[in-house]
């Protein structure tokens, strides 16, 4: 399974957060901003995956691929390790207004003389179809996802991510996952100072406490 190594920073690590966030890394400045359905956090990001994962078979298989595409909720929860109850259901309708919600602001630098603004969603857009054939309900997705994601599936600006990822219940451990998967890549290891991961896990813990959370996390699929 495939996923774009964009910014992690783009989603939060917990539900109902509308604080602005805005990030400086050299010439280029990110700004976060959301609607009062909160920012799309990181379990939301699933959405993202799954669907790039679907394309991306689609690639594979030859078959022609569009920004917008179609799922039923049932192979959504089982590919991302979710139970499946009315509960479910209703998290994955808030996700999508998350996803809807949460806007990115950002600028590319070309020169001090050339520069400009880009701004997007992280989907453009979604609709729930339910239709009820016999005794069955059938249920299906549609999501438009932004043009900027969809590039950059065509330029394979995609990481690879084991299906192990879904097993990791804390926001924190897969953000710290994301991070390392990103910087890693066919490397073994890498070296960050912890103010600058810190600042790249999105984290509104104090940097001490943060330091501390680090020296005892265990295994972040496991809890171990």
């Amino acid at each position: 399974m495939r996923w774009q190594a964009w910014n992690p920073l783009f989603f939060a690590l917990k539900g109902g957060d509308t604080k602005v966030r805005k990030y400086k890394n050299g010439n280029v400045t990110v700004i976060v901003k959301a609607t009062a359905d909160g920012l799309a956090t990181v379990f939301d990001k699933d959405v993202w995956i799954y669907s790039i994962s679907k394309l991306q078979e689609a690639i594979n298989n030859h078959q022609e691929i569009s920004r917008t595409i179609c799922f039923t909720p049932y192979d959504f929860f089982v590919t991302t390790n979710r139970t499946i109850s009315g509960r479910t259901y209703q998290e994955l309708e808030r996700a999508l207004d998350r996803l809807k919600g949460t806007t990115i602001k950002t600028n590319v630098f070309y020169s001090e003389e050339k520069q400009e603004s880009i701004g997007f969603g992280l989907i453009d857009s979604w609709r729930i179809l339910d239709e009820k054939k016999g005794n069955l309900d059938i249920g299906m997705i549609e999501i438009t996802l932004p043009d900027s994601l969809y590039q950059a599936l065509h330029k394979k600006k995609m990481l690879k991510i084991s299906p192990d990822y879904f097993r990791i219940r804390k926001a924190i451990d897969r953000r710290l996952y994301e991070i390392a998967r990103k910087h890693c890549g066919h490397q073994g290891e890498f070296t960050i100072a912890l103010e600058k991961l810190h600042l790249k896990t999105g984290s509104t813990a104090l940097y001490h406490q943060h330091v501390r959370r680090f020296s005892l996390r265990g295994n972040p699929t496991t809890g171990d």
